[in-house]
């Protein structure tokens, strides 16, 4: 079993090598590691491994301040507690990629090699506020394409828009958490605070607003057929939309959507089959849907067959239970795109 000889040291900032002193002289925030490469590990081997520890010790150092800082928000305000710890997660991703910058040195005379990781407060503030700016950007980008997609009378894609943009606050919290850890004045600090508190404040509205989904008229008419089944028709199709999110209302004027739907029915039979009679029937419907502004936007039709062993009025409601449901769903898919 081989044995591994590194003698690690802390170096002081005076001992460093030259190149590195405007990192320990103010505005970052560093690890240095040094060791005697006792081992005969290769040069790229010993310094990667100084290097990691370095970059290790800066990542076990900030993250138990930021969960420190959680805890003292946690006395003062419930609400941040998590903001906090979930910024410890983020951070370490953020580490990694974006912020620790690591340099090695090594002197094969000696056999001994340095090694420091650091962070710039200023790139670190930078990066953040951008990336805070950005969230933001793509908040209010979400409320413009809602606010189109509403206008056209599509409320529920409009209302899903801003649902799947909300994540985007609890990231933007985290940063907002990571600048104050990083040191930005507390007035640039409430000022992205307030832009996010506003425009979330905006978001939230336009979903109360979108709330209803989007507003339809329905009319169903029986235009042929032994069977009347257009008002049962009219009651599935309120029915089945309304679970989608769509809000029926009385009238074509505050409509988003008028749906009228001409009803025929055909029946056939009985048969009987094995000592039983078997009624049958069809309900065939030509739907038009009309926006808001007045244009045709869709003609859909189906035919659906019901049966029953009882008489022609249940084996038609079953066809129009079937019917419902299928011209239910392709309205839906007609008016949610």
């Amino acid at each position: 079993m081989a044995v591994l000889f590194i003698f690690l040291t802390n170096l002081n900032a005076d001992d460093c090598p030259e190149e590195w002193l405007t990192y320990v002289s103010g505005g970052y925030i560093y690890d240095i590691q040094s060791g005697s490469n006792e081992s005969g590990m290769d040069e790229t081997t010993f310094r990667n491994y100084l290097t990691d520890l370095a970059r290790t010790n800066i990542a076990r150092s900030m993250s138990t301040e930021i969960k420190d800082q959680a805890t003292l928000s946690r006395q003062s305000s419930d609400g941040r507690t998590s903001v906090g710890y979930s910024s410890v997660t983020r951070f370490s991703t953020d580490l990694e990629l974006n912020l620790v910058k690591c340099e090695s040195v090594y002197d094969r005379k000696t056999r001994t090699g340095q090694a420091i990781a650091y962070i710039s407060i200023r790139e670190a503030r930078e990066f953040y506020e951008n990336r805070i700016l950005v969230s933001i950007r793509e908040l209010e980008n979400a409320l413009s394409s809602a606010e189109g997609y509403s206008i056209q009378g599509y409320g529920i894609k409009a209302r899903d828009i801003l649902e799947k943009s909300i994540p985007l606050t609890d990231g933007i919290r985290s940063d907002l958490f990571m600048l104050n850890y990083f040191g930005i004045g507390q007035e640039r600090l409430s000022a992205l605070a307030d832009k996010l508190g506003n425009t979330e404040e905006t978001v939230r509205t336009k979903m109360a607003e979108y709330g209803h989904g989007t507003y339809v008229h329905i009319e169903c008419r029986s235009s042929a057929g032994p069977a009347d089944e257009s008002e049962e028709m009219e009651d599935i199709l309120k029915a089945l939309l309304s679970e989608k999110g769509c809000s029926p209302v009385g009238d074509t004027e505050s409509a988003d959507w008028t749906i009228t739907a001409d009803i025929s029915s055909r029946e056939y039979g009985p048969a009987e089959i094995g000592g039983m009679k078997i009624y049958t029937a069809y309900i065939d419907a030509a739907v038009e849907i009309v926006n808001s502004k007045g244009s045709r936007t869709a003609e859909i039709a189906v035919s659906e067959k019901g049966t029953h062993t009882m008489n022609f009025d249940e084996a038609f409601r079953d066809a129009a239970r079937k019917a419902g449901s299928a011209l239910s769903e392709k309205i839906y898919m007609t008016i949610s795109k």
